[in-house]
């Protein structure tokens, strides 16, 4: 528009005059040209925002998103219940070891797609890797309904998985490959947590301590839950009490539930909806 509008001063300093309808037309031309540029330039925008999500996030709750258009998460830190998950490969150094490193990554790749699958599946965020391990947090950065069961249930579909797994690597490289898995629930800090230059959005706080120390005491196959978890879930889980268990950094021992199947009929937690759109489904 400034372009155009310097063209015109400077064709009118040398004598040479528009007709009025020229001018308006290059004005129009412009303002067009500036229009799509803005388009392209928010389109963009969201794609990138939209593949990033995609990468932490279950497709079917970035679709959601995508939808309505509101792509905006909020900066800093919050308090929220959540469920969370961890899982590793029992004895992956030693695996590490007697392999070659090919076959090694053949592994873990094949172990990552297992648990990422399964946090997608059920509506859950991929928090990160930590070497052989994975962490999974449920209600954040988005509400998400019923999202103790959706934790719980993710577990055993990755236990459930992982047999799979076990028995191709065990014909391929003639090694075994099992996890253990564990599952706590409570408030936590989440949110954007870092430097100026580097930040990652995760949780912090007991609860994901717990979470973690969980999982370093359940045995190859074996999902460890909380109290916490099964007071959430009881009416639908099978489980076998295993009682009240010393974990590391805790001055007090955490009772635990070891986890063997999930009664729940309805298997609803496939439908990845907010909270809220879920709730408006039932009303219509």
């Amino acid at each position: 528009m400034i372009v155009l509008t310097l063209v015109y001063m400077l064709m009118n300093s040398f004598g040479t005059a528009f007709p009025m309808i020229y001018t308006l037309l290059f004005m129009a031309v412009g303002y067009l040209i500036n229009l799509v540029r803005k388009y392209v330039h928010e389109t963009m925008e969201k794609k990138r925002v939209t593949d990033a999500f995609r990468k932490y996030v279950a497709p079917q709750v970035v679709d959601e998103i995508a939808s309505k258009g509101n792509y905006t998460i909020k900066l800093g830190v919050e308090n929220r219940h959540i469920a969370v998950l961890f899982v590793d490969i029992r004895g992956f150094t030693l695996l590490s070891e007697s392999l070659e490193p090919e076959q090694v990554v053949d592994i873990l790749n094949s172990y990552l797609n297992l648990t990422t699958n399964a946090i997608f599946k059920n509506g859950g965020t991929l928090d990160k890797f930590i070497g052989d391990a994975t962490m999974a947090v449920f209600n954040a950065p988005f509400d998400l309904d019923d999202h103790v069961f959706r934790a719980v249930k993710t577990a055993l579909d990755i236990v459930k998985g992982g047999n799979e797994i076990e028995s191709k690597f065990l014909e391929k490289y003639g090694k075994s490959v099992a996890f253990g898995v564990g599952v706590n629930c409570g408030n936590a800090v989440v949110g954007n947590i870092g430097c100026d230059f580097r930040m990652d959005y995760t949780a912090i706080g007991d609860t994901v301590n717990t979470a973690a120390r969980l999982e370093a005491n359940a045995k190859r196959g074996q999902v460890l839950i909380s109290e916490y978890v099964y007071e959430q879930v009881k009416d639908r889980v099978e489980v076998e009490p295993i009682g009240e268990i010393p974990l590391k950094g805790k001055s007090k021992g955490v009772f635990v539930y070891s986890l063997k199947n999930i009664t729940d009929s309805k298997e609803n937690s496939g439908n990845v909806l907010p909270a809220e759109n879920e709730t408006a489904a039932a009303e219509s």
